[in-house]
């Protein structure tokens, strides 16, 4: 199983990805901090804004699709974000969330349906403080320990490696 993970040591491969990512600010991308932001970019379109760290994986990984990556931020202006979900095709995101432009299966070699993320926000639930992609081309990949996987396959119906989120709260 390949590991690309953000913020965290990942168990299942026994390795940190610490080096691939920048810091945020003076601390390590590994404290616990609230995640307030998140999105993706793609190559050659639309860069991770500033103080954005880029979590490195293509999200479009062996599905020939346009390079997508996530981008994600720890600051203290912004609320925190709570929950990450994803959509297919046209569908709205649940009363509460904020859906994300970006499709996930664009340009991909097998077109699958659209696959978008909604991302809820606030103030009184338990904020995200990590995120995490792992992947795996047979099975589904497990997340590190203590972590819970966001159970949407990122490449479904694009026949590409199965690429999940994994949180921790």
């Amino acid at each position: 199983m390949k590991c690309s993970t953000g913020l965290a040591l990942c168990a299942s491969c026994k390795k940190t990805t610490k080096k691939r990512y920048p810091p945020f600010g003076n601390r390590s991308p590994f404290s616990k901090r609230k995640l307030t932001g998140f999105g993706f970019a793609r190559r050659g379109k639309s860069p991770c804004p500033g103080g954005h760290a880029t979590l490195t994986k293509n999200l479009n990984a062996g599905a020939g699709g346009t390079y997508i990556w996530a981008c994600v931020s720890h600051t203290v202006a912004d609320k925190p974000i709570t929950d990450i979900t994803f959509i297919r095709g046209n569908k709205r995101c649940k009363v509460g969330y904020s859906k994300l432009a970006t499709d996930l299966n664009e340009k991909t070699r097998r077109r699958g349906s659209s696959i978008r993320a909604c991302v809820r926000r606030s103030d009184t639930e338990q904020p995200i403080t990590g995120i995490a992609v792992v992947s795996s081309r047979r099975r589904t990949p497990a997340c590190p320990q203590g972590w819970t996987r966001i159970e949407q396959n990122l490449n479904e119906g694009a026949r590409g490696e199965r690429i999940h989120l994994c949180t921790v709260k």
